[in-house]
């Protein structure tokens, strides 16, 4: 058992012990009330939700806030009628967001915003404004990612079955004293030159994932068609022998995807019903151990598992084993295909697959590429929320080489994969060390 005093006058508003057990000494600190205004967020009202049209209204969740950047090309628009009802709670540029549910302690400095694009933050996350001008905004984001400052909001969050992070916990959080705005642009200048180095080696990486399906399709022999969207173009007929699966509209039979159809049957293919078996095993049995995988846990065209500690108010779930692909009912367009690397739960908007005569890594990545995406993106149904129908799904086309050949595509693609995690490695490498320098400046450590 470990005993310690504290003086009566150092204790604040509540009295939990591991709160000040180590508490740092800040009394030449100055609390974030001094300098900022925080206000919440709202969350989209019982009833309403996303829209698939592409308005000039973003909705910023926890789950958007990736490695302290946002990509608004991937935020969910919502319409004018949701937007009328949430516009006091817009965000705005030089805004900084903090989550403050579920995974907390995200922090994330609003710049480059698109133009005429109007952002509302959710009810998870707060937003902190500048209220003075000797302060910079990118400087405080800077503060609170310091493990001085993360350290007291572990300390400050209410421990439920979500944690919880409230306003006024923020209001009261201890920053270190603020220097000249010359020595607070030095250190925000540093820190931006290590994100952008850290952005070229992203974008290194991402080019050599763009080239796995340049390699796949080479390898197969299959040429994808280029989509012509003029009017003349849009206007076809289709005999009623190449029909599939039942649908007889033309968003499942379009000439990109006859002409599709028609390369992939110039090589050797099965229909994906041919290549997996289904397993549905349900369980209303959720523990706060469980490893839980929702759409939000898959990143978008790499199938790269997401770990994050929110997990959704769910009733049941689906039971997948290492191995096994998760390939989703809903936004197929997201492009969001797993292959399980552990045991674990998965949402019920997932199908999990296991491969049949297929080599499993094979399957996963012409699930993840175009030859997939092409079919799926034209086969959804649905407005508000996009979706796959299973008899849709049972009849996607899948290349289908020899064994041997589908191992030798596997075991070069995940070449060009190990590849382009080693430059992310290095790449978040970059802003670790950044961020310990920045800390130890602004700490008085080192000039």
């Amino acid at each position: 058992m470990n005993i310690f005093q504290i003086n009566r006058s150092d204790i604040e508003d509540r009295f939990d012990p591991p709160y000040y057990k180590d508490k740092p000494d800040f009394s030449k600190f100055i609390k974030l009330s001094k300098i900022a205004v925080v206000k919440g967020g709202k969350r989209i009202p019982l009833g309403m939700s996303y829209t698939t049209e592409q308005t000039n209204y973003l909705y910023l969740r926890v789950a958007d806030m990736l490695d302290g950047d946002i990509d608004y090309s991937t935020l969910n628009h919502i319409g004018n009628d949701v937007f009328e009802i949430l516009k006091s709670y817009e965000i705005s540029k030089n805004d900084i967001a903090l989550s403050i549910a579920g995974t907390i302690g995200k922090v994330i400095f609003l710049k480059n915003i698109p133009q005429n694009n109007k952002i509302i933050l959710t009810e998870n996350c707060a937003k902190i404004q500048i209220k003075d001008t000797s302060v910079l905004s990118q400087y405080l984001a800077l503060l609170l990612i310091l493990n001085i400052t993360q350290k007291q909001i572990e300390l400050n969050y209410i421990q439920t079955t979500i944690p919880k992070l409230g306003l006024d916990r923020i209001r009261n959080l201890y920053l270190p004293p603020i220097p000249p705005l010359s020595v607070q642009q030095t250190i925000v200048d540093l820190y931006t030159n290590a994100q952008n180095q850290r952005k070229r080696k992203l974008e290194e990486s991402q080019k050599l994932l763009e080239s796995v399906d340049d390699y796949l399709f080479a390898e197969l022999g299959i040429e994808l068609p280029l989509e012509d969207n003029k009017l003349k173009n849009r206007i076809f007929i289709s005999s009623f022998h190449n029909l599939t699966g039942g649908r007889i509209d033309p968003f499942a039979n379009t000439p990109v995807l006859e002409k599709l159809r028609s390369s992939l049957n110039n090589s050797s293919f099965i229909y994906l019903k041919d290549a997996v078996t289904e397993t549905k095993f349900i369980t209303t049995e959720i523990s706060s151990s469980d490893t839980y995988i929702g759409l939000e846990n898959i990143e978008s065209n790499t199938g790269n598992y997401i770990k994050t500690d929110e997990k959704e108010t769910i009733s049941s779930a689906l039971l997948f084993e290492r191995g096994q692909i998760l390939f989703p009912k809903l936004r197929p367009y997201l492009n969001k295909v797993y292959l399980a690397e552990f045991n674990g739960l998965c949402s019920t908007e997932f199908h999990v697959f296991n491969a049949k005569n297929m080599d499993s890594n094979f399957l996963h990545y012409c699930l993840l590429s175009r030859i997939t995406l092409e079919q799926t993106s034209n086969l959804m149904t649905g407005n508000t929320l996009p979706r796959l129908q299973s008899s849709d799904i049972a009849h996607i086309l899948i290349p289908y080489p020899p064994f041997e050949k589908q191992r030798e595509i596997a075991k070069h693609i995940q070449e060009i994969r190990n590849h382009a995690k080693q430059l992310k490695n290095e790449a978040d490498m970059i802003l670790q060390e950044a961020k310990q320098k920045v800390e130890r400046m602004i700490l008085g450590d080192e000039q």
